[in-house]
């Protein structure tokens, strides 16, 4: 299996929770809602990109030069894992089963995990390895915990209210039961003697009684502490981003930051949230991520210290005063204190949406706004072209020599691969996104189609190969994505369920043939030359969860359905038919092999994680995998 691209800071799924661990150099990453491996704990050296995969968990947290995650095939144990190659070390039973929605939390040597589904607090002294059961009034939503370790802060859900419960955590008992929300309580924080919630649009603060030393350890006053009305949003649920050094408590809506002084509840500034905004608050760094830049801001007076450009928009994953790591969607970028922003490895980001073969040569594109151009074998690419400056990803593309045709914003570029910086030509606006771009015989026109957001909507459209203007305009009833030739002068322009012939040479449309398929089918692959329709269905079963994803084939010169359910493991993406007719369909554990005239898998592949979808290349000797991390390999078909 080869590999196109390099692999370095690609974690093994798109979306992901990180943290820094102690050291300040290892990454640890984790999905929770990816199916495998992307369930998998993972940990990046932030200097070289490795990764290292340890158990799929629910969730995880660092403490020192250990991690403690909840393991996903025996949720009621915590695992205590060595970070430098996630080995675990250690098994600590807590009886109360995690589930994927809760969260763990650590502060000083304690760590705090609410379970929803029990309503119970587990905390766990990872100095002694013992685990406390706090029973919780309510559904637990999310905790914190202080700095030292001694107080666990837990948000919960009471019926269309919710209260704020302050436990101590050595003791194991609830010391404050805190009203005042008047909603559900969605995320908390702590710092000293002060303990801040978010609960629907308002932003709430209770300051606890000062803590007194005793013979028998720390007490604090029983007296109840009211609730602080910090600020109220105006209609969007808040979101507590912590408290910073000097005691501001730092709130979001998603379109206003507000950073507020809990002895007053004046808010000490502001600044509105576009909708590309991420931000995070570590220590005194306040990283702010927009559409093309991230700054480094002084959290107490939100002014800019440090702005790095990026190709946007990232989501910002982790902050320690040295790093920053952010999100390419696939990839993990890393801003150093002191250096610029990094280009990311070659590779996609994100998941493949068409590839264009040529020869020896194929390129790619994807919805990070990069299209390359590969030379089949060698791992590095052959061009590298960037569309960041336009705002939409591109969904077609066309290699023809050392011609690039690109369809990025809704417009159809041409790139020179003996220029790849520069754009030779580009035309105008076509309204929607281009889904297919193929120069015509002659060389003097270029066909693109453009998509139909509704039935009629759609655009065919002839442009002047040098100039890229508009020659010709017609309406299209429907999506294409693919044209076959037909003979010198017809293409068949296909989508999912429909195909119309064009003429070449009289630039004229013919009459749609549309093909109706199962309504539950979960993706429909036409190839009228062939006479096949190929629909890979997800059928509810209840009653056997293990049928529920199957094959249809049907023959489309008569309508008679040759295979009307072969039921197959779960699909994972989109597949191909060979020109031999050997369809390949991506599933979790293999890429499988059909002969569909006989209805019957005749080999299974090696896959990598997570295909989304796969290509035959054009000699049908192997095939092209596209993961839903963006990266790519080629996988050689047995006997071909």
């Amino acid at each position: 299996m080869h590999t196109y691209g390099s692999d370095a800071f690609r974690p093994l799924s798109r979306s992901f929770r990180a943290m820094f661990a102690a050291d300040g150099r290892t990454l640890l990453l984790h999905n929770g809602y990816a199916p495998a491996p992307g369930t998998l704990l993972q940990a990046m050296d932030t200097d070289t990109g490795a990764i290292v995969a340890g158990d799929a968990v629910l969730d995880f947290v660092p403490v020192g030069d250990l991690v403690v995650a909840a393991p996903a095939d025996d949720p009621s144990t915590l695992g205590v894992y060595r970070i430098r190659d996630l080995a675990r070390v250690r098994t600590v039973p807590v009886g109360v089963p995690a589930v994927e929605d809760d969260r763990l939390a650590v502060g000083g040597g304690t760590v705090a995990m609410p379970g929803r589904r029990s309503a119970k607090l587990v905390v766990l002294d990872t100095g002694t390895w013992q685990a406390r059961h706090v029973d919780v009034s309510g559904t637990p939503l999310c905790a914190a915990v202080s700095d030292d370790g001694a107080i666990v802060v837990v948000g919960t859900a009471q019926g269309r209210t919710g209260r704020v419960l302050v436990v101590d955590a050595v003791a194991g008992t609830v010391r404050y039961a805190l009203s005042g929300p008047r909603a559900a309580v969605g995320s908390v924080a702590v710092r000293g003697d002060l303990v801040v919630a978010a609960a629907g649009n308002r932003l709430l603060a209770w300051p606890l009684p000062p803590a007194t030393g005793s013979a028998t350890g720390t007490r604090r006053s029983t007296a109840v502490p009211k609730a602080i009305v910090l600020h109220t949003f105006e209609k969007h649920r808040a979101t507590v981003l912590g408290v910073t050094p000097g005691g501001l408590v730092l709130a979001h809506d998603g379109h206003l930051v507000a950073a507020v002084a809990p002895a007053t509840g004046q808010v000490v500034w502001s600044e509105k949230m576009s909708w590309a905004s991420r931000v995070a608050l570590a220590g005194d760094r306040l990283i702010w991520a927009g559409y093309t830049e991230v700054e480094d801001r002084d959290p107490e007076s939100g002014t800019v210290r440090r702005t790095w450009p990026v190709r946007g928009p990232v989501l910002v994953h982790a902050v320690t005063p040295r790093l920053v790591a952010f999100g390419w969607d696939a990839r993990v970028g890393l801003l150093r204190a002191h250096g610029g922003a990094p280009r990311p490895p070659a590779g996609h980001e994100s998941p493949v949406r068409d590839v264009s073969f040529d020869g020896d040569r194929f390129a790619t594109v994807a919805g990070d706004r990069w299209a390359y151009v590969w030379s089949r074998g060698r791992a590095d690419p052959v061009a590298v072209i960037d569309g960041a400056r336009h705002d939409r990803p591109g969904e077609a593309v066309h290699l023809a020599g050392d011609d690039l045709y690109t369809g990025f914003g809704g417009c159809v570029q041409r790139w020179s691969l003996d220029d790849p910086a520069t754009t030779a030509a580009q035309s105008a606006p076509l309204r929607y996104d281009v889904t297919l771009i193929r120069p015509l015989a002659g060389g003097d026109l270029v066909l693109a189609a453009v998509r139909a957001a509704q039935r009629g909507s759609g655009a065919l459209c002839l442009l002047d190969a040098t100039t890229l203007s508009v020659v010709e305009r017609s309406a299209l009833e429907w999506t294409v994505h693919a044209a076959d030739p037909l003979d010198e002068h017809r293409l068949l322009l296909r989508g999912d369920l429909g195909a119309v012939e064009y003429d070449t040479v009289a630039h004229r449309l013919g009459r749609w043939r549309t093909y109706t398929g199962r309504p539950y089918a979960r993706t429909h692959h036409l190839y009228p030359r062939r006479s096949t329709l190929v629909e890979m269905c997800s059928y509810p079963n209840r009653r056997d969860p293990s049928c529920r994803h199957w094959l249809a084939v049907t023959d489309l010169s008569d309508g008679t359905v040759r295979h009307d359910r072969i039921e197959t493991p779960e699909f994972t993406g989109c597949g191909d038919l060979s020109a031999e007719g050997v369809f390949a369909a991506p599933h979790l554990d293999a890429i499988r092999l059909w002969d569909l005239d006989a209805g019957k898998m005749v080999h299974e592949l090696p896959t990598p994680p997570l295909v989304h979808r796969v290509w035959w290349f054009p000699d049908g000797r192997s095939l092209l995998a596209g993961s839903d991390n963006g990266a790519l390999h080629e996988v050689p078909a047995p006997g071909r």
